[in-house]
């Protein structure tokens, strides 16, 4: 595996991350981090090429099971506001098992990684952010599309409530997401009330590519009429 870029920035307050082309970078001390926002993208060399979703369940496959270090969420955890999005990747699922507490997050964004293994990423946010009071959950893939183990019961290991002083938890979702329900039955079993649950559906990028194709055919076929 080749080496990770590190990045060290004591005096740093706004972060973006983009668009990873090659590995993610090692985010060290950033001790003045107030936002963050990191969206990997499509190309990420932390992509896996066996899987959706990540955790491909290949040993050998390195994207998901090669990282040992907390590569992101150690040095994004003292952050006020964050956003999180990955493209196939296991990064922040790996990094949640280095245990990083976000004792200063109040406003969290989270992508369609969180609802993998049955919401493990979620479950870790709400029960690691003890002032949360935002919460958006930006899910842009259908539910097919990014494998989630919603079949089993859920039973968490330990059972505990969200920050009291969350006020407000909004879901951005594609149509046909057939894991809104299971979603909220999580959310009502941590004690996230139905009216702090904003709910709004979002007009899928499938979709939308597709009507410009065709509007661009028509357009075409007008001109030669």
């Amino acid at each position: 595996m080749e080496t990770r870029c590190v990045i060290s920035a004591p005096g740093l307050v706004i972060l973006e991350l983009y668009d990873c082309v090659g590995w993610t970078p090692l985010l060290e001390s950033l001790p003045s981090l107030v936002t963050a926002f990191i969206n990997t993208g499509p190309y990420c060399g932390d992509n896996c090429r066996n899987s959706s979703n990540g955790d491909c369940g290949l040993e050998s496959c390195v994207e998901c099971y090669g990282i040992d270090d907390c590569v992101l969420l150690q040095g994004l955890s003292g952050a006020t506001n964050l956003e999180l999005i990955t493209h196939k990747s296991m990064i922040f699922r790996n990094d949640v098992k280095w245990s990083p507490m976000f004792s200063k997050v109040k406003t969290l964004l989270l992508g369609d990684w969180c609802m993998a293994a049955n919401f493990s990423g979620l479950v870790y946010f709400l029960q690691h952010s003890p002032i949360l009071q935002r919460l958006t959950l930006e899910l842009a893939s259908r539910s097919e599309e990014f494998v989630i183990e919603t079949s089993e019961i859920y039973n968490p290991a330990e059972q505990f409530l969200v920050s009291k002083h969350l006020k407000v938890v909004k879901i951005n979702h594609v149509k046909d997401d057939k894991r809104i329900h299971q979603l909220l039955k999580v959310l009502a079993y941590h004690g996230v009330h139905l009216e702090l649950i904003n709910i709004e559906e979002k007009e899928d990028a499938r979709e939308r590519k597709y009507y410009y194709h065709i509007l661009l055919l028509y357009c075409l076929c007008s001109l030669h009429v």
